[in-house]
């Protein structure tokens, strides 16, 4: 008997293949009489996967295509199941049902298509797989070509993972795109913060200048406390190198006294953060602690492993300068860890970078290097100039 069971379960091959003896014994196994004692994620979950790839294949492509169909509306309508997290497996449906689709459903079939593609990238990218997300909006993006405001919201969340994987060549090109075409402003506000960001990191202050001019003269008009912060945050990096640090660090705490103003979780832990960097490389440990102190409890939740990654990593830096090298190496093993399961190629140099820091700080000095150049070849790879200019001054190439 072949399994009646429909897709996989959460974490496995997305459109597992699916099959029955007949489509109404697929309806049967999705009867929410018969399923009405068992967890909704229960009914998720199928077995016997060898059996069923076989008889799955042995059915035609237009009875394949009308399972797929079939699947799809059933799991729609099945009680309890977060459709959210399992989008990318609906879109495979959508997308395998095209095949001798009714004319009446083949433009709903592609609908839906999109509509599970973009929603499975976001929800892909805020839990941290940021491969399936970048490999979902490759198949969404020449879709909605003509389609304005979706390709806005795709091009935004693929600006963002670029920027999280450390990809910033990448990431510089969607936020320029954005910049120039996207008629909202949260999608502009967003883009021209990281231009202006990036643009200073290369040491293009001009254009860093122009870029944070164009988006507080946006503000101005839209009054973002999201945006208000951010730019605050940015002109204390612009203070910074201009080693104007009492100025960089008031516009630090207007950021966080902003950011508690208008209960921004996120952007309270971000300006903690920032905050604690900047004291730890002034010297001020007791200051820094206590931001750090203050934001780590914040950052329990699996959703905000990033931000929990940048604390650590501020953290090791702190624990390095008291003198404690052994208690700073500690930090870095998440850090990297999470950095290797996401592909964050710029969160890996930073962790390099601390490690030769480290390294050297111990003596170790070919170990140093041999950290510093990984680092090095990251920051070339992926186009971080932070990362290549601190690796190159490392290996005393600067």
């Amino acid at each position: 008997m072949v399994d009646q069971t429909v897709v996989a379960a959460p974490g496995k091959p997305r459109l597992a293949p699916i099959c029955g003896l007949a489509i109404a014994r697929l309806r049967l196994a999705f009867d929410h009489r018969a399923c009405m004692d068992l967890p909704a994620e229960s009914v998720y979950l199928f077995r016997h996967a060898l059996v069923r790839q076989a008889a799955y294949q042995l059915q035609p492509p237009i009875q394949r295509a009308a399972i797929h169909r079939l699947a799809l509306q059933l799991l729609e309508q099945t009680p309890g199941l977060n459709l959210r997290a399992l989008a990318l497996e609906l879109a495979d449906h959508a997308q395998a049902g095209l095949a001798g689709a009714p004319p009446g459903q083949e433009a709903e079939l592609r609908e839906k298509y999109i509509h599970y593609l973009g929603q499975g990238a976001d929800y892909a990218r805020f839990n941290y797989d940021y491969g399936a997300a970048i490999e979902a909006l490759g198949r969404l993006l020449p879709m909605i070509e003509q389609q304005p405001q979706r390709r806005m919201r795709a091009t935004d969340i693929l600006a963002d993972l670029h920027q999280r994987m450390g990809r910033h060549e990448a990431a510089r090109e969607n936020f320029e795109y954005l910049a120039a075409h996207a008629q909202d402003d949260g999608y502009r506000g967003r883009a021209l913060v990281h231009l202006a960001w990036d643009a200073h990191e290369r040491g293009d202050l001009p254009a860093a200048s122009r870029w944070a001019d164009e988006g507080e003269a946006l503000n101005a008009r839209v009054n973002n406390s999201q945006l208000q912060v951010a730019f605050l945050l940015y002109r204390a990096k612009e203070c910074a190198g201009r080693n104007d640090h009492t100025r960089a660090i008031e516009f630090q705490e207007q950021a966080l006294q902003l950011a508690r103003q208008t209960h921004d979780f996120v952007q309270v832990i971000v300006a903690h953060n920032n905050l604690a960097e900047a004291l730890v490389a002034l010297g001020r440990t007791q200051e820094a602690q206590a931001h750090l102190d203050q934001a780590e409890p914040m950052v329990r939740e699996p959703q905000l492993a990033n931000l929990r990654a940048a604390l650590l990593l501020c953290r090791s830096s702190l624990l390095r300068v008291l003198g404690d090298q052994r208690a700073a190496a500690l930090p870095l093993l998440e850090v990297e860890a999470f950095a290797r399961q996401t592909g964050s190629m710029g969160l890996l140099a930073m962790v390099l970078l601390r490690r030769a820091e480290l390294l050297a700080d111990a003596g170790h000095d070919a170990k140093a290097r041999a950290e510093a150049q990984r680092a090095l070849d990251l920051g070339r790879e992926s186009g971080d100039t932070h990362a290549i200019k601190a690796a190159q001054a490392m290996l005393g190439q600067a």
